[in-house]
């Protein structure tokens, strides 16, 4: 862990020019050439700072991409070199190539989602309900009806049927002498 700390610590410059103290031999790595000869931009962040919520590590394969690899691995070309050709990890070239069959024109599967929380007669249960009764409040409604969910689903649920919430005017009551004034 010190090791990497340090190591964070001399990284934490944004823009670092790095020159080879020698020139590469030819049988050496291009890739580390470049890196020892150009300048590197490096993220500014603090030694074991925060990391932003907002860069997304994982990324869907374009049908594209999944098609280059599948076509690469029909080369006999190794899942590490295809790795290191992309740019991308290991692990999702041979995910790619284990889940070939299963994908159809190089599509995505379709993802199942979150489970319902309300079943379809619940659904018109609720709806039922508030059509008939608009001012019940969401714990009568659960009560009268005793469902088992929050009043976040129930809110979703009368809001994806654009049934939302409004301030009712407060209108007073009639009396006699008012409809006696107005009805003459």
């Amino acid at each position: 862990m010190a090791r990497f700390v340090g190591w964070l610590a001399s990284r934490s410059a944004t823009v670092v020019p790095q020159k080879s103290p020698a020139p590469m031999l030819h049988h050496q790595n291009a890739h580390a050439y470049h890196l020892f000869t150009h300048y590197t931009t490096i993220p500014a962040r603090s030694v074991l700072g925060s990391i932003s919520g907002n860069i997304t590590h994982r990324k869907e394969l374009t049908p594209y991409n999944r098609g280059v690899i599948i076509g690469k691995a029909s080369t006999n070309t190794r899942p590490t070199q295809i790795a290191e050709e992309l740019s991308i990890p290991r692990s999702t070239v041979q995910e790619t190539l284990y889940k070939s069959p299963l994908h159809h024109n190089s599509k995505s599967a379709s993802h199942s989602g979150a489970l319902k929380k309300l079943s379809k007669h619940d659904e018109r249960r609720i709806l039922h309900t508030v059509q008939k009764e608009p001012q019940i409040t969401y714990a009568r409604l659960i009560r009268e009806l005793t469902l088992t969910v929050s009043h976040d689903t129930i809110y979703r649920l009368l809001k994806d049927h654009n049934i939302i919430n409004w301030r009712v005017k407060k209108r007073p009551l009639l009396t006699e002498a008012f409809t006696e004034i107005h009805y003459k």
